[in-house]
């Protein structure tokens, strides 16, 4: 049986929990009166140790704050558009902490390439589905029927998401704004629907949402794209609200600038067009977007982070960038 949750250290003699500052040490945590050895090593912030939990013959992993002696179990990650970009990027970073992956894409044969990656080089196990986030039907069958041991998905990383053309409005292509507010607003609806029933009645979770700051702010031939983060950012927090008090958390990761497929999706396979959104200054990489993500999801169990916005120190807003 897999263990789940927050659970505190026990304090024993002899057992070398540290009380201070975490380095390398080992010890025992509980559940009720039940204990189970535990092994750690210095962590990704100095508050939280990463820690492996030996349970039902099976090793989990865990983060331990020295702090408030509490161990969180991170088991299984769900991340939607997982086959490039922050998707991918976030899949990296959480298999260097040794979750399992739930890795969700329509591009299926990059999914098995990333899959093949994480195993070769961090042993990660993944399931993979192809999934497109617009299919209400398709979204509740294929997470309503995962097999049970990857059912329990303890953080969802909504990152499926994507922008078409800079248009004026009235110069805008209506199909290029259904795929929009399908993707970026009605997905994250779908998974979130289909996800969160189980994680309030296992009385944990964590639901991790992809905005930008194009949902703090509009800019020329955006209106579409920016409404549709405008709405990310109403359901993140309309969902925080109706989640209070079940132990489920929600955050929002909101990125300026990231040099991702975006701009060649948004300018429908213009590399050359879409490498000048980049040209003369240093974007994020999927790799900082990640970072931010993953540390969201290890702060201790009284921590809900509500959002993060960051952008290049060459941004300093959706329409002002400093290029050289």
């Amino acid at each position: 049986m897999i263990a789940h949750g927050y659970e505190n250290l026990a304090q024993r003699k002899g057992d070398g929990v540290a009380s201070g500052p975490a380095h390398a040490w080992s010890g025992w945590w509980t559940r009720g009166h039940a204990q189970w050895p535990f092994t750690s090593r210095q962590g990704i912030a100095s508050i939280l140790t990463e820690t492996q939990v030996l349970t039902g013959g099976e090793m989990l992993p865990g983060f331990a704050c020295p702090v408030s002696g509490a161990v969180r179990v991170m088991s299984t990650i769900l991340i939607t558009g997982a086959s490039a970009g922050i998707g991918a990027a976030c899949a990296r970073a959480f298999a260097g902490y040794g979750t399992r992956l739930v890795l969700a894409a329509r591009r299926v044969t990059r999914l098995e390439q990333l899959a093949s990656d994480l195993e070769r080089e961090h042993g990660t196990r993944c399931h993979l589905i192809a999934l497109d986030v617009r299919d209400a039907e398709g979204v509740a069958s294929t997470l309503g029927g995962l097999p049970p041991q990857w059912a329990e998905i303890d953080v969802l990383i909504n990152n499926a998401g994507l922008g078409r053309g800079l248009d004026r409005v009235h110069e805008g292509d209506p199909a290029d704004w259904d795929e929009m507010i399908d993707t970026n607003v009605k997905g994250v609806l779908y998974v979130s629907r289909a996800v969160l029933p189980g994680m309030v009645e296992r009385g944990r979770g964590h639901v991790i949402n992809l905005g930008s700051v194009a949902g703090h702010e509009v800019y020329p031939g955006g209106a579409v794209y920016c409404s549709t983060k405008h709405a990310l950012d109403a359901i993140t927090r309309g969902m925080r609200m109706d989640l209070l008090g079940t132990g489920v958390r929600v955050s929002t990761v909101d990125p300026g600038m990231v040099e991702t497929e975006f701009s060649v999706v948004r300018f429908r396979g213009d590399q050359e067009r879409a490498d000048k959104t980049y040209t003369g200054m240093t974007p994020l990489s999927p790799e900082d977007i990640a970072d931010a993500v993953l540390w969201c999801a290890t702060r201790p169990p009284h921590v809900n982070i509500d959002e993060i916005i960051l952008k290049p120190l060459d941004q300093a807003s959706a329409t002002l960038v400093q290029r050289r």
